[in-house]
């Protein structure tokens, strides 16, 4: 279990470590690191400052096996999530994916 804090409000308790966190002006976005043994593909997710969770990144179906996001990235006020060569637009407020393209 991993846990997160902002002066000393815990933010959360996670089931699994933090692979990376982005901390923003009113939110942290944060990924979890999943074994590769478990199936837990929506495995960001986006909490307030005050502890409030906002939201779990949208669930996809996708044609093929779906293994975890393993990066995010946040930059020109967009969220970037990437698995599997491709990367996602997310909506920062709603965790809705908005985007998706394949990359190399």
């Amino acid at each position: 279990m991993s846990a997160l804090y902002f002066e000393n409000i815990r933010i959360g308790e996670f089931m699994y470590p933090i692979r990376n966190l982005l901390d923003l002006t009113d939110r942290y976005v944060i990924l979890l690191e999943i074994p590769s043994t478990v199936d837990f593909p929506d495995n960001i997710f986006c909490y307030s400052k005050k502890g409030e969770k906002l939201w779990q990144i949208e669930k996809k179906e996708m044609p093929h096996k779906f293994s975890t996001y393993y990066s995010l990235a946040y930059t020109s006020g967009s969220l970037l999530v990437y698995s599997n060569s491709i990367e996602r637009i997310v909506d920062l407020n709603t965790g809705k994916i908005i985007k998706t393209d394949f990359i190399k």
